[in-house]
């Protein structure tokens, strides 16, 4: 080594950068760095070491690659956790979070075409750009947003990696979950589901500190129920503390014309509920009518709920549905889907909704929300019947078209998937209508409410 007149044998380079890396929280195993100091240790270290002088000693120091060690400090979850439970890191959290719990929410918040997840920002009143979900190593486990269910909670963001198909036995495709923190840009797919189909619905919330529930509603079809017209509803509960998954099967009879519309976990009762539209049941009674399932996740078991909305009528009208929960309750939301025509006038009663040619006339004509055609229901969790709370808006709203819901601080949004369409608001305490200006983007997928300051170094 340059400017050293003396020359030491290899093993003590190696020895300086063993007792560096011990001084650090790390451990030596003849394959890997791991955390438990079993076979190598800092008294070890200092032996072999002894007679290397100070200057040799930092030059091999100053050779140690610093990013690159850090980059595999926070990518190992043991030396993670220690250097999280270390009083400094601690007290950094701790005025990090601080800040954080001040900071406004952005409400609605969606996942841009080119990955950019954009929110409204309420203080300074316009959409912004706030994180490019761009860090996903593998380019097959590039997260999949078109078309596909997503959730979030908090800083934690819950979908869909992209499927792996095999045609075995025809084309049957398994879908894997992954789980996100969109601040600290940790991720990782979550094991292997029992039922490993193509979910109707994900929804994640943060369950504690440090901790978090994934939830997966499928419905597979298998061949042997379908022909005696039973439907078969899988739930697949994930903890993070245990790393594992539940699975509850539900098979239902009577239930082939059940067509999923919406879900929502409820964090006051800890209940999942899933809506379907009862298109047997409407055809027999000519209104819109309903099937609500609850699924309690503490005690593991489902209740099935017939709703029905008689001020509706099943052949007049084509309808929007979302589920929602806001201060505690679970809130549907029903947006009418009228034809309209280029000067206004109504497309009413020459096509019936369920004719294929409805969406396809409805995607080429200009947008609208007519004024009363959006009636906003509570569920009453008492009774199991739904009570109106609103009819809106009171004016119509031009450009607007609403298939996509959420709700934050008493607030349901009403938005859209396509483009340049207003954000359509209703505040439940105040019973207030109003609109957002549209975002120049095209929302990609499901809607959100980002809490930035809920948790922000919660771990995936």
């Amino acid at each position: 080594m340059a400017g050293c007149s003396r020359t030491y044998p290899r093993e003590s380079y190696v020895n300086v950068w063993l007792r560096f890396l011990l001084s650090c929280g790390w451990s030596w195993n003849p394959v890997v760095l791991q955390q438990s100091p079993s076979i190598f240790t800092m008294t070890e270290a200092n032996t072999l070491e002894q007679g290397l002088p100070d200057e040799v000693a930092g030059k091999i120091i100053s050779m140690v690659p610093f990013p690159h060690l850090l980059k595999a400090r926070v990518l190992s979850r043991p030396w993670s956790s220690e250097f999280s439970a270390s009083p400094v890191n601690l007290t950094f959290q701790y005025q990090v979070k601080t800040v954080c719990s001040k900071w406004e929410s952005y409400c609605p918040v969606y996942i841009s075409r080119d990955c950019w997840l954009t929110g409204y920002d309420h203080v300074n009143d316009r959409w912004q750009k706030m994180f490019r979900l761009s860090y996903f190593a593998d380019a097959r486990k590039i997260p999949k947003f078109i078309r596909y269910t997503s959730s979030m909670s908090g800083a934690l963001l819950c979908g869909i990696l992209n499927s792996d198909c095999s045609s075995v036995h025809g084309i049957s495709c398994h879908t894997n979950i992954f789980v996100t923190n969109v601040i600290t840009k940790d991720w990782k797919k979550l094991p292997s589901r029992p039922d490993m189909e193509k979910p109707d619905a994900v929804q994640i919330h943060a369950s504690g500190a440090c901790s978090y529930t994934v939830m997966v509603l499928s419905h597979p079809d298998p061949p042997e129920l379908r022909e005696q017209s039973v439907r078969l509803i899988t739930f697949q509960i994930y903890e993070s503390t245990k790393r594992t998954w539940t699975l509850m099967e539900l098979k239902l009879h009577d239930s082939i014309l059940l067509v999923y519309q919406d879900s929502v976990y409820n964090t006051s009762d800890h209940k999942f509920y899933v809506l379907y539209r009862d298109v047997l049941r409407s055809l027999r009674t000519d209104i819109a009518a309903f099937e609500l399932m609850a699924y309690d996740n503490v005690k593991g078991c489902a209740t099935r709920i017939q709703l029905s909305v008689p001020s509706i009528r099943h052949i007049d009208a084509a309808y929007t549905t979302g589920l929602v929960e806001c201060d505690g309750d679970v809130i549907l939301i029903l947006v009418m889907d009228p034809m309209i025509y280029s000067d206004g006038d109504s497309f009413h009663g020459s096509i019936p909704p369920w004719d294929p040619m409805w969406g396809v006339i409805c995607a080429f004509l200009p947008s609208r929300l007519p004024s009363s055609s959006v009636l906003v229901l509570k569920f009453d969790q008492e009774t199991h019947g739904l009570i109106p709370i609103a009819l809106g808006p009171p004016c119509t709203i031009i450009d607007a078209y609403c298939d996509r819901f959420t709700c934050h601080n008493s607030c349901i949004y009403l938005a859209s998937s396509k483009h340049d369409s207003p954000v359509v608001i209703y505040n439940v305490r105040e019973k207030l209508w109003s609109a957002l200006s549209p975002s120049s983007d095209v929302c990609n997928g499901n809607i959100f409410s980002f809490q930035p300051g809920l948790d922000p170094f919660a771990a995936v």
